[in-house]
């Protein structure tokens, strides 16, 4: 998580694909926020790998898809 986050109160990773030097990570995170808001994201992760560390990585998530203060959330990003 980042700054923004409180406490992580789970973190798991639900599915992984890998295909050479790409994979994507789908995640499930629940988490309080700095200001005390309960969220629940799940998102999805796309890495690119070189020399076995990531040298690229992108999170992909629907606002809807946060349980919670999605539009307080989505703010602090």
């Amino acid at each position: 998580m980042n700054e923004n986050t409180k406490e992580v109160h789970e973190f798991k990773v639900v599915n992984v694909l890998a295909d050479g030097e790409h994979s994507a990570i789908e995640a499930h995170t629940d988490a309080t926020t700095a200001d005390g808001h309960r969220i629940r994201i799940e998102e999805v992760g796309l890495q690119t790998w070189k020399d076995r560390r990531i040298v690229r990585e992108r999170y992909f998530y629907a606002p809807s898809n946060i349980e919670g203060k999605a539009k307080e959330i989505n703010a602090l990003h």
